[in-house]
């Protein structure tokens, strides 16, 4: 069987729609089974997608640089001004219980447009090394596929990556041989 990364959300609710079709007619029988595992109607809409509207309202705010906790709040506000005048005859709709962790999934999709600069790992990669090199962050580059320098005791298909950011260029300036300052990250991609 295949391992999940990510859990199934399955709960084995025996909620079910069976529909059956007859050989030579145009019938079509069904039954609903409506009893339910878990909590429906108003419970259950945190559970449910937020309208496209309002997360692209949310994705706005956030884009625009209004603080998460800002916006759940914001969100919530608009949502009942919007709906003042029908409060009382709807029903609670999805967009009423937007809670902060709502938002920071929102917000997490932004920050990966900006840290995965393309889908294809290699290529994100070596566009990071472009815009590092552009801003005077890059010390060294290796990728695996590079042969390594003729001095150096390292396996050929070793990658590598040296970012000093100014601040940390002014430090070594600053310090020089007194000082070394190394923040390693092994085995992630």
């Amino acid at each position: 069987e295949q391992t999940r990364k990510i859990p199934n959300k399955r709960i084995d609710c025996p909620c079910r729609v069976v529909g059956k079709s007859y050989p030579g007619t145009t019938i079509i029988l069904g039954k609903y089974e409506d009893s339910h595992s878990h909590p429906i109607g108003s419970e259950n809409l945190i559970y449910t997608r937020i309208p496209l509207a309002v997360r692209q309202q949310i994705e706005d705010d956030l884009r625009a640089g209004i603080r998460p906790e800002i916006t759940v709040s914001l969100t919530a506000s608009l949502q009942i001004l919007r709906n003042l005048p029908n409060l009382a005859s709807q029903a609670p709709r999805r967009e009423e219980f937007i809670k902060p962790r709502d938002v920071r999934r929102i917000q997490k999709k932004i920050e990966a447009e900006t840290i995965r600069l393309d889908p294809r790992d290699g290529q994100s990669t070596l566009q990071w090394v472009e815009h590092l090199e552009a801003i005077g962050a890059l010390m060294y580059f290796k990728a695996s596929s590079d042969p390594p320098p003729l001095d150096c005791d390292v396996d050929a298909d070793t990658f590598m990556l040296a970012i000093q950011t100014p601040y940390q260029k002014k430090c070594f300036q600053a310090w020089g041989g007194d000082f070394a300052g190394l923040d390693a990250t092994h085995n992630t991609t």
